[in-house]
């Protein structure tokens, strides 16, 4: 997979394992996955324009938020006054919603953009600075690889130059860690922080510290679920009720939606309040951070009907926002049986859905993900359920990454307008060339949504000793982290992946990924780590017998040396290339390697 074949001819090329052979390729993308083309072909005619970060990148301000208007006024002139806000409370407390909602109000304080990052703080995998960083300086333009500094302190100093080209305000949501941020804080413009814990560590920043609603914050909410005067009527048992959620947000609208569904319509809130009681006191073990948010979970899930009780539960095993695809592995069940399940969710307030360009997917609240783990406790299950994800990230990364590859995407495109013309009939149809670019953005998008889950996916390959599917779905997305630049992705990713192939004993997939870390510390410019996972990847390539692959490694490993100007090591990697891709007769290799010699001698003045 050439994962440098969308740079110019001047830029070293980059040679890695292809697929195998035209007519395999074909077959594999026509046949080899369960997605019907016709399926495809109409997501890529319907999709939206730019389905990428960008300024405006700011989650849907939800309609029902209320109260909290002394925190806005407060939060406002702190950022009036350019200071950054550090927003700090316990799960549930409206945090982030709060953030979002100040960020809303001031857009035109900040025309430069709204910028909103998820640091996943409170997940088992916190996003790193350097990916952070790598998602921000997308979010102000720098999406080309070629303009991403290497180094982490260049990057920091592009962004800040970036955000200070005109007002522009970052919400850096559930921060995990003062050194998270740091190196994140704009140097000008507007910047809001959320976190569980007070981030005691940022000097100059302004910390204010969220409490729960009051009391009257807190029916106001209900109202906006429930009928106002179905409230107002049982006034004391709607206090109960929310006391008994800790007056937190996410609680009181879980509960309010319980009390909204068919099986309570009839019923008087006095009732939903000695049940929530009576729950309270059977919870004899604390482990959400909230005794009574964790009584007012329990009993609306109990509402739930079988299905989405199932389906909730599953739910909490994925890291991040997810489509509705990927549910019908998770739980083993028809499409249109998950999808009557994930409404009654939406519907029960335990799954919110997104708004804007992330339309059709959904999230759980981290408290909501931790309750839903709680439900799994078959562990055999569980870890079938986790091989079913690490199979469906596999055969979907092997199957989009056909689109990233331009020679690959070419024959995908005039083979599949050939069947769409045979079926046409006379009706209107793309060309090959129309449908290219479509067939690219189609595959960025899908890789790009799916980023945590095909992260995570390398973690439960692990657990479910799928080693060869690491393997793949490691050289699968080398394409992507190329063309994005996520550097950071592709590290850990190949690192897990090189830990697998030494668990394993397999020298084959040990020398292809170390081929591939070479690749991704090449681009960062980290010359002696380049080279050394060269040289190992070249020693075990030259044992197993692999000369395709010993040429490949050569002809980077000169790519290197070029990089550093040794001209004369990188003369003699790349002829000892030349050699081997003469004697397979890859001439396409060959091509390649003849340019980057080329441009050896161009610069030498030759």
């Amino acid at each position: 997979m050439s994962t440098d074949s969308e740079a110019p001819n001047q830029n070293p090329n980059i040679r890695q394992e292809v697929k195998g052979n035209n007519n395999q390729v074909i077959a594999q993308m026509s046949g080899g996955m369960a997605i019907a083309k016709v399926e495809i072909l109409n997501q890529i005619t319907q999709m939206p324009r730019s389905p990428e970060l960008a300024r405006e990148s700011l989650p849907h301000d939800p309609p029902d938020f209320v109260g909290r208007a002394v925190e806005i006024q407060q939060i406002e002139a702190d950022l009036k006054e350019g200071r950054v806000v550090a927003i700090a409370g316990m799960p549930g407390v409206g945090k982030s919603a709060l953030a979002v909602r100040v960020a809303h109000r001031l857009k035109a304080q900040f025309p430069g953009g709204q910028l909103y990052l998820d640091l996943r703080g409170a997940s088992e995998q916190p996003l790193t600075v350097e990916s952070a960083l790598e998602s921000l300086l997308r979010m102000v333009g720098v999406d080309d690889p070629a303009q991403m500094p290497p180094e982490q302190a260049d990057r920091v100093a592009l962004y800040r130059s970036k955000v200070a080209e005109s007002p522009t305000l970052v919400v850096l949501d559930n921060a995990a860690s003062s050194s998270q941020v740091q190196d994140l804080l704009p140097g000008v413009g507007g910047c809001v922080i959320t976190s569980r814990r007070q981030l005691d560590g940022l000097v100059g920043v302004r910390h204010r510290n969220l409490e729960a609603l009051a009391e009257g914050e807190a029916l106001t909410l209900m109202e906006t679920v429930l009928p106002p005067e179905r409230v107002r009527s049982e006034q004391d048992a709607a206090r109960q009720i929310v006391g008994y959620c800790g007056r937190l947000p996410l609680a009181v609208q879980i509960a309010a939606a319980t009390l909204g569904k068919r099986s309570w319509q009839n019923k008087r809130l006095a009732e939903y309040a000695q049940r929530l009681a009576d729950e309270r006191q059977r919870l004899d073990q604390l482990r959400l951070e909230s005794l009574d948010v964790r009584a007012s979970f329990e009993l609306s899930y109990r509402e739930l009907d079988g299905d989405a009780a199932r389906l909730f539960g599953w739910l909490g095993l994925l890291p991040g926002d997810f489509g509705t695809a990927i549910l019908e592995p998770l739980i083993q069940e028809p499409l249109t049986q998950v999808e009557h399940a994930l409404e009654a969710l939406v519907d029960g307030r335990f799954v919110d859905p997104l708004h804007g360009d992330r339309e059709g997917r959904y999230t759980l609240h981290d408290l909501m993900r931790l309750f839903a783990r709680e439900q799994l406790t078959d562990a055999a299950a569980v870890l079938a359920a986790k091989g079913r994800l690490v199979q469906w990230c596999g055969d979907r990364a092997d199957f989009w990454e056909n689109a990233l590859n331009p020679v690959r995407r070419r024959q995908w495109a005039e083979s599949w307008v050939t069947e769409w013309a045979a079926d046409s009939q006379g009706g209107e149809t793309l060309s090959a060339e129309d449908l290219e670019p479509m067939l690219l953005q189609q595959a960025l998008a899908w890789f790009e949504t799916e980023r945590p889950t095909l992260v995570q996916a390398f973690t439960w390959a692990t657990e479910t000793q799928q080693e060869q599917i690491s393997i793949d779905l490691a050289a699968n997305l080398t394409s992507f982290f190329n063309l994005r630049g996520y550097w950071g992705d592709w590290m850990t990713t190949h690192q897990q992946a090189l830990s697998v192939a030494r668990q394993a004993g397999n020298q084959q997939w040990e020398g292809q990924t170390l081929g591939n870390l070479g690749i991704v510390y090449r681009l960062q410019g980290k010359w002696d780590a380049a080279i050394a996972a060269y040289e190992q990847s070249l020693a075990i390539l030259r044992q197993i017998g692999d000369v395709q692959g010993e040429g490949q490694t050569l002809n980077n490993l000169g790519n290197v040396y070029q990089s550093q100007g040794k001209w004369d090591a990188a003369i003699a990697a790349y002829e000892q290339d030349l050699a081997i891709c003469r004697q397979l007769g890859d001439v396409q290799g060959e091509g390649q390697t003849l340019n980057n010699l080329g441009n050896v001698y161009q610069s030498q003045g030759k």
